[in-house]
């Protein structure tokens, strides 16, 4: 009898099936016991579906939004997805005391959420981001790392809107800090605003015609590498300083970049690069750029400079 009851067990444990680990209840999923990995199986443990609350034994779901915040405990939170992406609906760090770290295993987030990353506030925290790119979805979301407490260390990682229909428009606050690569896609209805007090520093920027592209005016973009633009007559590129009160958005790259079929307000070019734009529109208060208006019409509309 003994020998049968230990067979059983030996059955019981290596061979019935293993419970598919459940999503968390209502779509929120909160971080907790402090240091961590993040595999979708084994963390089970450090997920609550309540700020601070108990294990819930369960993982989030791809459409779940995650939080970290002040109950989490701190620590570091490594992601591990064996090298895939990581997908989530919205993604919150602003209370979090601790360390996301997406460098160590190369892994990226993608968020198809309507908020966005949100990484602001006044908690000393960091966020490690290597060479893994991070996907915002929707055409409402932001990118959030602007809180005076959070550390952004970027390495070579990609952070891309990649919404290419839907209105609401999307905001990039950056908090003053150094990025690796910002890419948008082309999206007639929408845009992406460089908003706030915040003197960013990028290695590129890469826009994709139609677009309008919005800069907090007097603050300064400081870029590597600006890519060129190539748009079209019925498909242009909008650079636009929010106001006209303000004073110009200001560019800064020391290389050369070039648009075609872009239009210019409020913005200033500087930092020893040459930029020019062809069959573009100066509509007001530019400068530090040569726009040339298309052959066939259009020109300079407004004082210009």
């Amino acid at each position: 009898m003994k020998k049968l009851f230990g067979l059983f067990l030996l059955w019981f444990v290596f061979l019935a099936p293993i419970p598919a680990k459940a999503a968390c209840a209502g779509g929120a999923c909160f971080w907790i016991l402090g240091t961590g990995t993040v595999d979708g199986t084994l963390d089970i443990g450090h997920w609550a579906i309540t700020t601070g609350g108990g294990s819930c034994a369960c993982v989030p779901a791809a459409t779940d939004n995650i939080t970290f915040d002040a109950n989490s405990g701190g620590g570091t939170a490594t992601v591990n997805m064996a090298g895939a992406l990581w997908t989530v609906g919205n993604f919150t760090f602003t209370n979090f005391t601790g360390t996301l770290d997406f460098a160590t295993n190369s892994n990226g987030l993608t968020m198809n959420g309507s908020s966005g990353m949100g990484g602001g506030g006044a908690a000393a925290k960091t966020i490690t981001m290597g060479s893994a790119t991070f996907s915002i979805t929707s055409a409402t979301a932001n990118w959030d790392t602007s809180g005076s407490g959070t550390t952004v260390t970027a390495g070579t990682s990609t952070i891309a809107f990649t919404a290419t229909t839907g209105a609401g428009g999307r905001r990039f606050l950056g908090g003053g800090k150094t990025y690796g690569n910002v890419t948008a896609a082309a999206n007639a209805d929408n845009g992406l605003f460089f908003s706030g007090a915040n003197n960013n520093t990028f290695a590129s920027l890469t826009f994709n015609a139609p677009l309008t592209i919005l800069f907090s005016s007097n603050q300064t973009q400081t870029v590597t590498t600006i890519n060129n633009v190539t748009g079209a007559s019925i498909t242009p590129v909008l650079f636009q300083g929010d106001s006209i009160i303000n004073g110009r958005a200001i560019v800064s790259s020391a290389n050369n970049w070039s648009c075609e079929w872009c239009a210019f307000t409020q913005m200033q070019f500087q930092g020893g690069g040459t930029f020019s734009a062809t069959n573009s529109l100066d509509f007001n208060n530019n400068t530090g750029i040569t726009i040339t208006p298309p052959s066939a019409g259009g020109g300079i509309i407004g004082s210009g400079i």
